[in-house]
């Protein structure tokens, strides 16, 4: 198996994420930079799985399954998250930056910030990491530890989080779910999991537990 990355000549129809099509391409490998000073795209490339690349007609697209309703939702609220990123942020630039950062939407980004993280040894930080997840889950299990604190005078009388860390859990996953289920992602995750559920059952977390279950 391998990637490819498609460029449609004309205007191709709307597609969602694990959609099946049909459509007749000549695919070529990734080439190097052909001019000198341009940026090299193809070692991030082939790290992403991205082998060859190619052109297509869309009149010629046949689409063979319908995205899903929760698919098409989720699509639909990317789609307004970016919206609303590119009226309030100061420049392109930035609003592609915070799409990668926080909702996973890489493709926002232009080749030469690629080539500029890339070459700084930070472009692990533009996807959605271990990191991300981690933080979040951390953020979310102390925001319901304050508000179940805050709104319900029984919560004073025992830790908190033992109801807390169980609630956050699926709001951990529905943020892995949202920015496109990427394997480090969904591996933080689990171990998030392991340790929010371990204080839901008032044990102690083991990190090499929880790095042996993802």
């Amino acid at each position: 198996r391998f990637g490819v990355r498609l460029y449609s000549h004309g205007k191709a129809p709307q597609l969602f994420p694990g959609q099946r099509v049909r459509v007749a391409t000549r695919l070529r490998p990734v080439e190097p930079p052909l001019n000198p000073g341009q940026p090299d795209v193809r070692s991030r490339l082939l790290r992403s799985g991205i082998a060859y690349s190619g052109g297509f007609d869309p009149r010629a697209v046949v689409v063979l399954s319908e995205p899903g309703p929760v698919v098409r939702w989720m699509e639909d609220a990317r789609q307004s998250l970016a919206a609303r990123v590119r009226s309030t942020a100061p420049s392109s630039d930035a609003a592609a930056l915070f799409l990668t950062l926080a909702a996973g939407l890489r493709a926002e980004l232009s080749d030469e910030m690629e080539e500029r993280f890339s070459a700084s040894g930070l472009a692990h930080v533009l996807s959605v990491s271990g990191l991300h997840v981690a933080v979040l889950a951390v953020v979310l299990l102390w925001t319901i530890r304050w508000v179940l604190a805050v709104s319900w005078a029984v919560a004073r009388r025992f830790d908190v989080r033992r109801i807390a860390a169980p609630l956050a859990v699926p709001l951990v996953w529905a943020y892995v779910v949202f920015t496109g289920n990427q394997l480090p992602a969904v591996r933080s995750a689990i171990m998030a999991s392991a340790v929010l559920l371990a204080m839901a059952l008032w044990r102690r977390p083991d990190p090499l537990n929880s790095l042996g279950l993802a």
